[in-house]
């Protein structure tokens, strides 16, 4: 994770993008696992359950991202996202003061090979504010480089849409 909000540890990053997961055991897809996963090597399930899950807006191609709203004992009710950092920074009270910063980072790790998502969670005030950025590897699988050889010996114009 890379930090943008100062106040935040590389962990609670992490704990943020989780909360902000499909909270089932079955039906989370690849990304929400990933993250999942990493989220309960520093906390337990039990701990995770704490924070209920209130609302939950799935991963929707339309808006990029997905919603949680959390309800904790001791932190209160807040809200939570994480999806495409260009679509997260919109919605977040310092969106235009950190989209420079952001997009640099996120165009860095694009041209290494890695998947980027922001994170933003919710403050005292209600509105969302840009905690970081969460890289992901996702390196094509094994067997890409054969299928777009046969498709193009196939006269098939390939386009890789991401």
């Amino acid at each position: 994770p890379i930090i943008i909000d100062e106040s935040i540890t590389k962990d609670r990053i992490i704990f943020i993008a989780a909360l902000a997961a499909k909270r089932l055991d079955e039906g989370q897809d690849a990304i929400d696992t990933c993250i999942m996963n990493k989220a309960l090597e520093r906390i337990s399930k039990v701990e995770m359950e704490e924070y209920k899950q209130v609302d939950f807006i799935p991963f929707d191609p339309a808006i990029k991202r997905t919603e949680a709203s959390i309800v904790h004992p001791k932190e209160g009710k807040f809200k939570v996202t994480k999806g495409a950092a260009p679509q997260i920074l919109e919605l977040c009270a310092d969106g235009k003061r950190m989209e420079q910063k952001v997009m640099r980072i996120v165009d860095d790790l694009a041209g290494r090979g890695y998947r980027a998502l922001g994170v933003a969670m919710s403050k005292e005030d209600g509105k969302l504010y840009f905690s970081g950025v969460l890289s992901l590897f996702d390196p094509p699988r094994h067997d890409t480089k054969r299928t777009i050889e046969r498709a193009q010996d196939m006269g098939v114009q390939v386009k890789m849409i991401t």
